[in-house]
């Protein structure tokens, strides 16, 4: 069986590869949920085992001729596992890091952690190659579901790319060119990250801070008094800018932009489906020095871009351009990437992927409390920042990578964050 690579799909293997040659290992995602008294593991077991038995996916290999669309190729006879570890209370965080920089190839697997006070922290580690953060929510939910029934079928088949491209060749390019039009103006101006344009092998870090329900509050009461309450991405966005400029602010030096993209989803809004590949597209922002100087002045600048790149289709553009290029060799899409970013791909990862797992309530007989991602990041551009929302409250998850910041700097990051969305 095949399934072709997304646009994103392919980004993101030239991403890894280039990762792995450089010592940083695979590319993987953490997603956290803590849940309430009452999980029932064998419940939640019962529902992993018949999700492996239709996705089969998870067992592919790449496979591409020279010039071809490349596909996920597997057979329908492989079985697959997603491996579930039971562990004590306190090994949290040395799990975590051992998945997060783990060295094999697995696609899925899942670390369940009891709690002296009956809670239960459930962690899923994801090859980020086979999932964006949204489709290891999907998981989760389906995961949820299945355990809710004993009896219940699991989802099949739901893997491939979700976008209709434009039947015809010349259409196809006159929307990438777009999207070129764009890039080469962002390029124009300089772009520096944190870890700089040489690769860095060290370890991947994360840490989490949560804002409360209360504070929630008060954050969209901020938000709302410069975006009107419609864009709360871009707002983010700008506070994540504002963090990371402290940080260059304090080592005396100030590139001459900030430049950050984010995902867009491309499955229907509400879709249970399709769970694996990356379906997203992405929009670019750039923002000159001087406009991050102030929270104000950088949040507006980012609505305004916001408005007019999706008034222009631009995350259209993207896939077709990405649709284009997934066909060339991995070392090409590196070349292209690394000598119009100055090597430096981004000034940092961002993401807002919203409310976590909406709609699900309990997983396995559990009240689902919280939920968080933790997603690793390649260095460069070597720093990350990623926000959700569970039950009212805000996560900001900010990733690295060992060597990139030192451990004053990541102080200043997050009294950065918490000044900013709090006042």
């Amino acid at each position: 069986m095949k399934s072709e690579l997304t646009g994103a799909d392919a980004f993101l293997r030239a991403v890894e590869q280039r990762m792995l040659a450089e010592g940083q290992g695979f590319h993987y995602g953490l997603s956290f949920v803590r849940l309430g008294s009452g999980f029932d593991g064998s419940r939640f077991l019962s529902a992993v085992r018949r999700l492996e038995g239709v996705s089969q996916i998870a067992g592919g290999r790449v496979w591409q001729r020279f010039f071809s669309v490349p596909c996920w190729e597997w057979s329908p006879r492989e079985s697959v596992s997603f491996p579930v570890d039971f562990h004590p209370a306190g090994e949290v965080a040395d799990v975590a890091a051992a998945r997060l920089n783990g060295a094999g190839e697995v696609a899925l697997r899942f670390d369940i952690f009891p709690q002296a006070t009956g809670e239960t922290i459930l962690m899923a580690s994801w090859r980020h190659l086979f999932f964006d953060g949204k489709g290891a929510e999907l998981l989760l939910a389906e995961l949820a579901r299945l355990s809710a029934d004993l009896g219940a079928e699991p989802l099949k088949n739901s893997w491939g790319p979700v976008y209709r491209k434009p039947w015809r060749w010349r259409e196809a390019l006159r929307q990438a060119e777009q999207f070129k039009d764009h890039f080469y103006a962002n390029a124009a101006l300089e772009i520096a990250s944190l870890a700089g344009a040489e690769p860095r092998a060290g370890a991947a870090r994360y840490r989490v801070e949560r804002f409360s329900p209360e504070e929630m509050d008060h954050i969209r009461l901020r938000a709302r008094g410069l975006t009107n309450d419609l864009f709360f991405l871009p707002y983010l966005m700008g506070v994540g800018m504002r963090a990371h400029r402290s940080i260059w602010v304090g080592r005396g030096r100030e590139p001459e932009s900030y430049q950050a993209s984010c995902a867009v989803q491309l499955r229907k809004t509400g879709a249970s489906g399709p769970i694996w590949q990356n379906q997203v597209s992405q929009l670019f922002f750039c923002v000159p020095a001087r406009n991050v100087e102030s929270l104000e002045a950088v949040v507006i600048s980012l609505q305004e871009q916001f408005v007019r790149l999706s008034k222009s289709r631009m995350e259209r553009a993207f896939v077709l351009m990405t649709d284009l290029f997934r066909r060339f060799p991995v070392s090409w899409y590196l070349k292209f990437i690394k000598s119009h970013s100055s090597g430096q791909l981004t000034s940092f990862f961002y993401s807002y992927t919203g409310k976590f797992m909406s709609g699900v309530s309990t997983i396995a007989g559990a009240e689902v409390l919280d939920g968080w991602h933790a997603p690793s990041v390649p260095a460069p551009p070597g720093t990350g920042l990623f926000f959700s929302e569970c039950n009212g409250s805000l996560s900001a998850t900010f990733s690295w990578r060992e060597g990139v910041v030192s451990s004053s700097e990541i102080e200043l990051m997050f009294r950065s964050l918490r000044r900013e969305l709090l006042g």
